[in-house]
């Protein structure tokens, strides 16, 4: 039998077998990861469910509000309607206020998939958690124009462009 052919007779069997064993197939998981039974990680649990589904229009580009979420900071911050996490307090936060649907539409994302109810009840505990960042230091943007990356070793230059006539 040809290595082809063999493939071609596996194939029928794959589903069959993810299946039996449990495997997700094509490497990707059925469900998401179950929420954590410590304190909540804004940097594991919260953030990605914020990227998905306000970070779209709350960024620096778009600021719908002036409200931007894309640094921890920003995110406490609120825009122009205040302050949109008040720490220990998710019932009185803006944020959960607008994510939390009513009559199963929400406020905020005004459009697309609002946020699943176990996506706010993670918010809304971490929130009561007290709104801590434990965003590791090596994931922070340290460098800005007024501070550039100090090199140990020059920068590799891999390609360099010029003008003939030298302008």
């Amino acid at each position: 039998m040809t290595p082809m052919n063999r493939l071609l007779h596996a194939i029928p069997v794959l589903p069959l077998a993810t299946a039996v064993l449990g495997l997700p197939l094509c490497g990707f998981a059925a469900e998401s990861p179950a929420p954590s039974k410590g304190p909540v990680s804004y940097y594991k649990e919260v953030r990605p469910a914020l990227q998905a589904k306000c970070m779209g229009c709350h960024q620096p580009a778009k600021a719908k509000g002036d409200y931007v979420m894309t640094t921890f900071a920003q995110l406490l911050a609120g825009g122009e309607s205040g302050a949109a996490i008040k720490a220990h307090r998710p019932a009185e936060s803006l944020l959960i206020q607008q994510i939390t649907p009513v009559d199963g539409k929400s406020e905020m994302p005004p459009k697309g998939e609002p946020l699943s109810s176990d996506e706010v009840a993670l918010v809304s505990r971490w929130i009561s958690e007290g709104a801590k960042d434990d965003t590791p230091s090596n994931a922070v943007e340290r460098y800005t124009p007024d501070h550039p990356p100090i090199y140990a070793k020059p920068p590799v230059i891999s390609a360099l462009v010029f003008s003939p006539d030298g302008k």
